[in-house]
This record gives C-alpha cells, sequence and structure tokens, in this order.
C-alpha cells in the first residue's frame, strides 16, 4: 500500500494578545509556486508565506486503499475515503484548558469527491468534533461538498474549537478534516477515479489557516451567512471578518455559499446556496452580486430588470427562514482588469458610481442596507496608492482588499470604531490600521 505524506512546512507568528497562527497560502507567482506543488515524502508541499507547521493526507488505516496526490495547476488528491484525513498541526507551546482555537479551510470538490466531512481536534487523545454536528441520511457530519458545480464550487469551513483539557500532543494543535463516509457528491458510492479528486485553493487564494485565538470569550454571539462569489473567497475576506470581531469581542458563527463569477439568479440554482440558506435564524446575510451587476442594473432598469428580479426572488428565500435578518448589499469595487477596460464602464469613478447606486436600489426594493465596500476602495486607492488592493489579475480583491472589505462589513454590523487590538491578519500592521480607518470614516 502506498501511503502518501504531504508536509508543508510554515512560521508561526505571534499575534499580541493570542498566542500563534499559521497560514496555508498559494504564492502570487505561479511560475514559482507551481514547481513546488504536492511534493510526495519530505519535500516542500507548496510554496507558502510562512514556515514550520504540518499539513499531511493520513489514511484512515495502515490497509486503506493509496491515496495518491494529484500534481498540477489545482493541487489536490484523490482516492480518499471513509476515515482518511487531511490533517493539520500546528506548534503552540503551552495550550491549556479554555484556550480557544480557529481552524478555516477552503476546499474545491470535483463531481465523485467524497460528501461528507467531519472537522476534529485532538483533545487530551481524543478526537472531539467541532461543535454544530448535522445529519443526513444517518452519517454525522460538520461540512459537505457539492457535485452541481464542480472545479469552481468553494466550500469554505469556518470553526472555532474550545481546548476542554491541555491538549494532548504537547506543543502541538492537531486538527483534522475525516471523511465521514464512502458516499461521494452523488450519493453514489466511492471510487478511485481521477475525477473523486479534492482540491485546494490555486493561486493566490488561502487554502486554509489555524490561529490560537487565547482564552477570552467573545461577549456575543452573531449568526451570518456569506453569498457571493470570488470577491467574497479570494484571499478569504470572510475568515477576516470572522477574526477581526473576534478580537473586538463578538463570535460570529459564521456559514458561506460561493461560487467564481455568480449573479444572484445563479445563487438561486446552486445546492449549496440552498443548503446554508435553509439552516436559517441568521442576523445578517451578506449578498455579493457578480461584480458588473448592480452597476448594469442601475444603467438600464428596464432592460435589465431580471438583475432586480433574481435579488427580490434571493432576498425572499432568506427571509423564509431567518425573517429577523439583516440583509446586507454589498457594494463592492470598481476595477481596471488586465485589459484596462475599466470593467466595461467610461472610468472607474463611473464604475463606483453605478454599482453604489444599483446595489441601493436593489437594497431598497428587497429591505435591506448597503455596505459601502467600494466607496472604501476609492478612498484608498486616492490616499494610499502603495497599498494594492487588487490581485495581479487588476480586478480580484489582493489581501489588503479583503481586509478593507472584512473592516467595512465588520462596522456595518457593530458600528461605532476599532477598539484596542484588532487582528491583522498576517498583514502590515501600519497599513491594516489605515485600512480600518477608512472603513470608519466610511461607516458612519
Amino acid at each position: 500500500m502506498k501511503r502518501s505524506i504531504l508536509i508543508l512546512l510554515l512560521s508561526v507568528c505571534p499575534l499580541a494578545a493570542f498566542a500563534q497562527s499559521s497560514q496555508w497560502v498559494f504564492t502570487d507567482s505561479r511560475k514559482a509556486s507551481l514547481q513546488k506543488q504536492w511534493l510526495e515524502g519530505d519535500g516542500t508541499v507548496m510554496a507558502t508565506d510562512f514556515g514550520e507547521a504540518v499539513f499531511e493526507i493520513v489514511p484512515g488505516s495502515p490497509a486503506s486503499h493509496p491515496v495518491n496526490v494529484i500534481k498540477g495547476k489545482k493541487p489536490g488528491v484523490q482516492g480518499l475515503h471513509c476515515g482518511d484525513s487531511w490533517v493539520f498541526t500546528l506548534p503552540a507551546s503551552h495550550v491549556k484548558a479554555g484556550t480557544f482555537v480557529e481552524f478555516d479551510l477552503s476546499v474545491v470538490p470535483s463531481a465523485l469527491s467524497p460528501r461528507y466531512f467531519v472537522v476534529e481536534y485532538n483533545d487530551a487523545g481524543v478526537w472531539v468534533p467541532a461543535d454544530g454536528l448535522r445529519e443526513e441520511n444517518g452519517i454525522a457530519y460538520t461540512f459537505k461538498l457539492f457535485g452541481d458545480a464542480p472545479v469552481e464550487q468553494h466550500t469554505s469551513v469556518i470553526k472555532t474549537f474550545k481546548a476542554k483539557s491541555d491538549l494532548a500532543r504537547k506543543d502541538f494543535i492537531v486538527v483534522r478534516a475525516r471523511v465521514a463516509a464512502d458516499i461521494d457528491c452523488q450519493g453514489n458510492p466511492l471510487s478511485d477515479d481521477p475525477a473523486s479528486a479534492v482540491y485546494l485553493e490555486p493561486s493566490t487564494k488561502t487554502a486554509a489557516d489555524l490561529t490560537i485565538l487565547g482564552d477570552v470569550a467573545p461577549k456575543d454571539t452573531t449568526s451570518v451567512l456569506c453569498i457571493g462569489n470570488s470577491f467574497t473567497y479570494v484571499h478569504s475576506a470572510d475568515w477576516m471578518l470572522k477574526r477581526i470581531a473576534w478580537t473586538q469581542g463578538h463570535y460570529l458563527d459564521m456559514e458561506t455559499s460561493v461560487k467564481g463569477g455568480q449573479t444572484f439568479g445563479q445563487h438561486l440554482g446552486l445546492m449549496i446556496t440552498a443548503e446554508a440558506i435553509s439552516k436559517g435564524g441568521y442576523d445578517y446575510v451578506f449578498l455579493q452580486n457578480q461584480s458588473q451587476t448592480n452597476a448594469w442594473y442601475a444603467q438600464d432598469k428596464k432592460g435589465k430588470a431580471q438583475i432586480l428580479a433574481d435579488a427580490i426572488e434571493l432576498s425572499s428565500r432568506v427571509r423564509a427562514t431567518s425573517p429577523d435578518a439583516v440583509q446586507v448589499v454589498e457594494a463592492t469595487w470598481s476595477y481596471v482588469g488586465k485589459s484596462g477596460e475599466n470593467g466595461g464602464f467610461k472610468s472607474l469613478k463611473e464604475f463606483d458610481k453605478l454599482l453604489l447606486k444599483g446595489s441601493k436600489a436593489i437594497a431598497k426594493s428587497t429591505g435591506g442596507v448597503v455596505s459601502p465596500i467600494g466607496a472604501a476602495f476609492a478612498v484608498s486607492r486616492a490616499e494610499r496608492p502603495d497599498i494594492d488592493l487588487y490581485d495581479p489579475d487588476h480586478k480580484h480583491q489582493s489581501a489588503y482588499g479583503a481586509y478593507l472589505k472584512a473592516c467595512v462589513n465588520y462596522l456595518l454590523m457593530f458600528g461605532g470604531n476599532f477598539e484596542g487590538y484588532v487582528d491583522d491578519c498576517h498583514l502590515s500592521s501600519e497599513k491594516t490600521a489605515y485600512l480600518r480607518g477608512v472603513a470608519e470614516r466610511i461607516v458612519k
């Protein structure tokens, strides 16, 4: 039997009042990073920003079938079966009972990938499942994958653990995502077909994050759903929102449904969106449309009436399960794009104006509010061009753009100003302090 162990070295960065954090990411340079992805044995798995933690694929038992590494533009693993795990190990001295640990993971399934996973952490030698276990067809699971949108359909796992005792492995935190059943995304028995692979994020997207949050419990809990596309999942703006809120004393119980390029109309047909909405009881639901759609609606309300109709239908579905939720329509940012076409509009200024106008019109019709993320981007672009808010494609958010979005959304929920320590999410503390200030000026 071939046992594949994948190892990734990361650094551990101190976070002010918090202990340590490690982030599994792909570098911006495909040319460099693709040569380093998914080497088996003791080699580097992929290029990252940090060094010293370990990521492994571990078969469920010595008698398990082979787990094969997929090497290529979208690193993945095929042949996963019940009991096989993605295992994340973080060096962490003096982790005692009562310590909170945040684990975030983003995976991309294919049609034949395993459907059900359980997220667990090792507490005094016992694997303890994350809170919020669900059950379907007699199978307990933390999250499930969907085969209706292979490759582009991202599943974000955002879980907080509280250690009940001193952690079993001295100086390490160990978290795993374990396959919970031999059933694929279509409901059939799992196979070893290459199409059964599960992938981590390519390019600039964050694959996983593991952070020790300390032993101070937040003062309240807010249930949040994020529905969107790559303008949410690139550089994990949703994860940043949760971590920023934690440092300000608020726990976000968060669900997401994100797929690249999706409009509200396309979300109406996604199983993952329907499942997230059906959970219900949300306090806030963030609705992020395809990057040009709200501007198109503002430009031609009569000709683009379907955009509003789709928004109203999506909003009504949310209201059916979360009648008291504040629905937030995100007014996202203008962008130049690789070809310099300003997203198809005359200028960035016009693009921003139409995005905000269209978002306000949609929010008015759905009874929601607007998150002025694009306005914050415009201020930062003008004042601090040294803080690049965009990825190399001049469209998607950079890590700093994701951070600014998270700050605006945080203040939209909780108001006021940021106080005391705020998580920098692995970024420059000087730059993130400036971005928080911009968010405070924009959200009043």
